[in-house]
């Protein structure tokens, strides 16, 4: 497992500046898109097993707090996934990016707070219906295993949380 998080990372800014690489900005989690564009532009990368950062969690941050600002895992994994197709690198990682784009918001949808939970399913249920009309839909009902399939085609389903919810209680 590699950890997105920037600020784990040390770049060379000749490189960041060659590749044009960006934040996504307006969003939270952020630095999903630009970690994975970054890392598959790279010709090579260095592991350096020596501690250079130790993270602070409190109950303040939001990998600990599962509240409305997870609505943006979806405009993450959108960013992620336009990156990955205009980058040529969609074919090569195509399962585990599938995988990444439905159960990121599915994880979220779990453990959000309730009064965030059905703008995050209508969110979510807006992406899934834009996929609906592209060349990747296929794709999704190929490649994706059983838990992920059905939390997309449920979604899809029902036309909102109540009823989504009344079908999926883990929700």
């Amino acid at each position: 497992d590699l950890s997105v998080s920037s600020c784990q990372k040390i770049y060379r800014n000749s490189f960041l500046k060659s590749i044009d690489a960006s934040f996504p900005e307006g969003i939270y989690f952020e630095d999903m898109p630009f970690f994975f564009y970054v890392y598959l532009k790279a010709e090579r990368i260095s592991i350096i097993r020596k501690h250079f950062y130790y993270r602070r969690k409190h109950n303040a941050s939001i990998t600990h707090v599962v509240d409305a600002n997870y609505l943006d895992t979806v405009e993450a994994g959108c960013e992620l996934m336009r990156r990955m197709i205009d980058n040529g690198f969609y074919e090569d990682y195509k399962f585990d990016l599938l995988a990444y784009k439905i159960n990121g918001p599915r994880m979220a949808l779990m453990d959000i707070t309730e009064d965030a939970k059905e703008p995050l399913f209508n969110l979510i249920k807006e992406d899934y219906e834009k996929i609906k009309d592209t060349e990747y839909y296929q794709d999704y009902l190929d490649n994706l295993g059983p838990k992920k399939k059905k939390f997309f085609l449920d979604v899809l389903k029902y036309d909102n949380y109540p009823e989504f919810k009344k079908e999926n209680p883990e929700y």
